[in-house]
């Protein structure tokens, strides 16, 4: 089965507008598989404008989720009322040394790490867990989960304007009885006007 892509949407774009992302729900039926029941999922994915002028997507995930995700109508950009609006300079941190901060910290404690790095409406994607939207409910429900054993960056990208970006990298996470687990995650980031970037987006996918 094709899987119903519903026309409801948050996305945001940089002021340059090289950059975007998108996030959105999904909802799969198989007919020849669990009796036609509906399965659901919300999609992120990345945008890149092309030497043509074309967006093509560059990164795209997905989480499975208990039930259908709610969006407002339509298409939704998502707020940032401190958006970054100067030009880099030597003061400018790069993104690449916000993901990897965030990284190690999240080795410690993850409610902590994620305390100083989450926009107010950020959006937490976890596999087979509904959304979390909010940095108060984020921060609620990552005070009950264990610390990453591994977090490392792979790959950061920012829009030439400086105001949006993401980073991808590889994660694991051990359980009660050692049990190691891991996989993906990718982040999409906002720059605010302070200069400092902020998590909007937070994903893991399993491998």
């Amino acid at each position: 089965a094709v899987p119903a892509v519903d026309p409801h949407a948050r996305w945001a774009i940089s002021r340059s507008g090289d950059l975007g992302y998108l996030t959105g729900p999904v909802r799969n039926v198989r007919a020849s598989r669990d009796g036609g029941k509906p399965r659901y999922s919300n999609y992120t994915s990345v945008w890149k404008r092309q030497r043509d002028g074309s967006f093509k997507v560059v990164m795209d995930v997905g989480i499975n989720t208990p039930g259908p995700v709610s969006f407002a109508p339509g298409f939704t950009r998502a707020p940032q009322a401190n958006r970054f609006t100067g030009d880099y300079d030597e003061t400018t941190p790069p993104l690449g040394a916000a993901d990897g901060l965030l990284n190690a910290e999240i080795r410690r404690d993850q409610a902590r790490a994620y305390r100083p790095n989450l926009t107010t409406s950020a959006r937490l994607h976890r596999p087979n867990t509904m959304p979390i939207v909010g940095d108060k409910r984020i921060l609620q429900w990552l005070a009950t989960q264990p610390a990453f054993a591994t977090a490392d960056t792979r790959y950061t990208e920012a829009a030439r304007s400086g105001d949006l970006g993401y980073s991808w990298g590889t994660y694991s996470t051990k359980g009660a009885r050692g049990a190691t687990a891991g996989g993906f995650y990718v982040r999409v980031w906002v720059r605010e006007r302070n200069g400092q970037w902020k998590l909007a987006l937070d994903v893991l996918q399993p491998q």
